[in-house]
């Protein structure tokens, strides 16, 4: 999941994007989300993500996955939904979390 929300916001986002695009987009996910979404959390997390040197580490983990989530969901809606943009971004997370060292047992 960290893989795939550190791809979505590089999608999302492009280099030396504004902070005001960050919290327009956090806004429109507060609206379409509501109190669900960790709004200060969220945009804390994607400019991190961006680089930044934001404070995350007193986050809880339920927090970084609400946020996670809902910025995937937010990705998702971004490319309309569409499967081959939606796997693609599926497959390259898979990838980069294999690189990484992480290999779980695969379903049969």
């Amino acid at each position: 999941m960290i893989a795939a929300f550190q791809i979505a916001v590089a999608r999302l986002f492009e280099p030396n994007t504004g902070l005001k695009d960050v919290s327009l987009l956090v806004s429109d996910m507060r609206r379409a989300f509501g109190p669900e979404l960790p709004s200060l959390e969220t945009e804390a997390l994607i400019r991190f993500e961006m680089g930044e040197d934001v404070a995350i580490g007193d986050l809880s983990v339920r927090t970084k996955t609400s946020a996670m989530i809902l910025t995937l969901g937010t990705y998702a809606d971004f490319v309309e939904r569409n499967q081959a943009e939606v796997d693609g971004l599926l497959l390259e997370a898979e990838q980069r979390a294999f690189d990484r060292g992480h290999h779980p047992e695969l379903a049969e």
